[in-house]
């Protein structure tokens, strides 16, 4: 049997973290678990991974660009506006156990993760949607900051986490009274 490459034994860990979240929640989730699972040692999912907690989010951020997919609405207000729904559909996908779960379990570790990683699917796809409204001739900011830029993706994630819901009509008042005006040149002034 050949050897499996890093990003091999990666992804193959990644995919026994989902498998033991879907069969047994945050708490089922278990090193020993993982590494059966994946076909390795405890060692190889700890030399990765120092905590339960780091362990989940490692692989939820890891898939949560393949879930995103890419921005395909007629303009940048449908394009933001769905990624509330798609994070929205991120977050009910796993639980929102499995986030209260990582955010008791939060070690300095992960908060240093987390602020390299979270959100980065969000930003990348802001990013895409801006590229495409720029192209099609929308007034976006030439050059908006990376506040600016995440801002939305920053409130979407604070109304997942803190109040475990991400309703449509917070989606569009986000998106229509602090994204588009961030954004766009013209204060964010659109037609509905």
């Amino acid at each position: 049997m050949a050897r499996r490459s890093a990003a091999e034994v990666e992804a193959a860990i990644h995919k026994a973290i989902l498998e033991e979240l879907a069969h047994g929640g945050y708490q089922g989730v278990t090193f020993e678990g993982v590494a059966a699972r994946a076909h390795t040692s405890k060692p190889v999912v700890y030399r990765r991974y120092a905590t339960r907690a780091e362990l989940v989010a490692g692989a939820i951020m890891d898939t949560a660009s393949l879930t995103l997919g890419e921005p395909e609405g007629p303009d940048l207000r449908s394009d933001l506006q769905r990624l509330g729904r798609r994070l929205r559909g991120r977050f009910e996908e796993f639980g929102f156990s499995v986030v209260a779960g990582i955010l008791a379990e939060a070690t300095p570790a992960l908060a240093d993760m987390a602020q390299r990683n979270t959100g980065l699917p969000a930003v990348k796809y802001i990013d895409a949607a801006l590229s495409r409204a720029r192209d099609r001739g929308e007034a976006v900011r030439k050059d908006p900051t990376e506040r600016q830029i995440s801002a939305t993706a920053d409130i979407f994630f604070h109304y997942l986490v803190f109040t475990r819901s991400l309703p449509d009509e917070v989606i569009e008042s986000v998106v229509d009274e602090v994204s588009l005006p961030l954004l766009l040149e013209n204060g964010g002034k659109v037609e509905k």
